[in-house]
């Protein structure tokens, strides 16, 4: 683009050059003109004030035919500085030559040829034809000034021209060049985008109209380059929230499916060895009335196997109560007493093993209304997360409390840890976020957690005022909650 421009634009000052050069050519050609017409015109007055001067001169020599006298008068005109004079011829009346004076041709370095013009004069004394003068003039005066002049012009013609085109392309390139070049270098900075904003404000007014012309586009560019970039931004930051769900969504259908097998599994299982315990325990009663009070040794033996059936028949159900699908459980009353049972149940082996206190906080015949397995997934979560947040510290205890405000239904669920970092409170509810190590935690307990209560009318939340690790779970009120 900048050479384009420039080849363009020297093109006024070599336009303006020839335009000029024509000017003072026909200038020149006409002054030279004039100057020729004057010369001519006064080599003719010359060349009669000469004439008359030889004439006048001669009368008296010719009368008394004095050659000698006669060639020397001729003389002193020829031999003259201006070299006017080249020959002089005198006859008599009857055409006798008297004198003839010549002189060697000058030679011309003019512009203009060198000529001999001849004139004829008669002499006349005393009223009486005594003779006739034959005269040859040159040019030559005028053949070298015509030169001298010419060159002159010449000299005046370049000098003028040169110092017109110096000053024809000092304006043009300060008045035109110079900014066309600043919008070229502008242009090139705002295709970088490094949009910048021109002087409006020059001497050609076009100049000016041009520079708010481009800023105005400038700015346009700019504005739209901005929403361009924006919605560039929000549509990159879209479909990565899009990827983002719809990564998490598989995830949870993975997660999801797995627990519908588990919970499938754990149905079979359940129904499975609820048959055998059955028999065991009826053949356990049947073995206590046949010993009656013989063998106490026999009979404690055989509480102790009825106790162990008894638990094995507290975790299925446990287990067939958790993997329940949420269709069949719509939100119903709960009482807190089968809460703690069901989860003391699934959740006694780590606390046994882990060496931790867990305590349930509730007044007597406390119901909660909710979704029954969700809740019991809810509380499995949390205080599986307390176990692993307390079981290397020296005081280890999970409490959950139950109890209701006038507007809300609150359980929390405390433990014996100092808190969470304040650096990622914000970030403990987002899916996949765990601080575990690798393969012990997947980051999407409390997510989900805070799923099935934001399904249950609740919410989860940390409560972070507290000086151990509290999370309390609220519920709607519902009318007969205890």
């Amino acid at each position: 683009m900048k050479p384009t421009i420039k080849r363009s634009s020297y093109l006024i000052p070599m336009i303006v050059g020839v335009v000029l050069c024509l000017c003072f050519s026909g200038l020149a050609f006409i002054v030279f003109d004039r100057y020729i017409k004057q010369n001519d015109i006064d080599f003719k007055e010359h060349r009669k004030s000469i004439s008359k001067q030889i004439v006048e001169s001669l009368k008296v020599p010719v009368w008394n035919l004095n050659s000698q006298y006669i060639g020397n008068i001729s003389q002193a005109f020829i031999y003259d500085d201006e070299e006017s004079v080249v020959s002089i011829k005198i006859e008599d009346e009857e055409g006798n030559l008297l004198s003839e004076v010549n002189r060697e041709h000058p030679v011309g370095n003019g512009v203009l040829p060198h000529q001999i013009m001849t004139e004829e004069f008669d002499i006349i004394y005393r009223d009486r034809l005594i003779g006739k003068a034959i005269i040859d003039f040159s040019n030559i005066s005028i053949v070298r000034d015509s030169g001298k002049i010419f060159s002159f012009l010449g000299l005046w013609f370049s000098l003028t021209l040169f110092f017109t085109l110096l000053i024809v392309a000092i304006v043009c390139y300060y008045l035109l060049i110079k900014p066309l070049n600043y919008f070229v270098s502008t242009l090139k900075r705002n295709a970088n985008g490094e949009y910048g904003i021109v002087k409006e404000e020059f001497y050609l007014s076009e100049l000016s109209i041009l520079a708010k012309t481009l800023n105005y586009a400038t700015k346009e560019i700019k504005f739209r380059d901005e929403k361009l970039q924006q919605y560039n931004d929000e549509l990159g930051e879209r479909i990565a929230e899009k990827s983002r769900e719809l990564y998490i969504q598989k995830e949870r259908s993975l997660v999801s499916e797995r627990l519908a097998s588990l919970g499938q599994m754990a149905a079979g299982i359940a129904h499975e060895i609820n048959n055998p315990l059955f028999i065991i325990s009826g053949n356990i009663a049947r073995l206590k009335r046949q010993l009656g009070e013989k063998s106490s040794k026999a009979n404690d033996l055989l509480s102790k196997i009825d106790n162990a059936t008894t638990r094995i028949s507290e975790i299925v159900t446990s287990m067939k109560t958790l993997s329940r699908s949420d269709s069949l459980n719509e939100k119903v009353f709960v009482e807190v007493k089968e809460l703690e049972s069901i989860v003391g149940t699934i959740c006694n082996s780590r606390l046994t093993e882990k060496n931790i206190e867990m305590s349930f906080h509730y007044e007597d015949g406390h119901r909660v209304y909710a979704n029954k397995t969700q809740l019991y997934q809810v509380l499995v979560n949390l205080i599986n997360n307390s176990i692993d947040a307390v079981e290397n510290l020296d005081e280890r205890f999970i409490h959950v409390k139950f109890f209701n405000t006038e507007s809300k239904q609150i359980v929390e669920v405390v433990d014996s840890g100092d808190g969470i970092p304040q650096e990622i409170v914000h970030r403990i509810m987002d899916p996949f976020f765990t601080t575990k190590d690798v393969n012990k935690g997947t980051g999407l307990g409390l997510s989900l957690s805070h799923e099935m209560m934001v399904k249950n009318g609740g919410e989860l939340i940390y409560d972070d005022s507290s000086k151990k690790t509290t999370f309390t779970l609220t519920l709607p009120l519902s009318t007969g909650v205890n």
